[in-house]
């Protein structure tokens, strides 16, 4: 086994250890992103809902 194959094998490595990061880094982002659009979806669905419902059955 030469020398440069050993370098191949732990470049290797490296790589694999670098993409296991960038897919956790996006999970991540995707999570977030999933979080806030939610927010934002509940948020317009109390404002356009729930808000008229409450004021209604105040009022009565």
């Amino acid at each position: 086994m030469s020398s440069q194959d050993k370098n191949a094998i732990t470049n290797n490595k490296q790589e694999d250890s670098s993409s296991k990061d960038n897919t956790q880094l996006i999970f991540r982002i995707n999570m977030i992103a999933y979080v806030v659009l939610m927010v934002i979806f509940y948020g317009i669905f109390v404002i356009y809902a729930v808000i008229p419902g409450i004021s209604t059955w105040l009022s009565n």
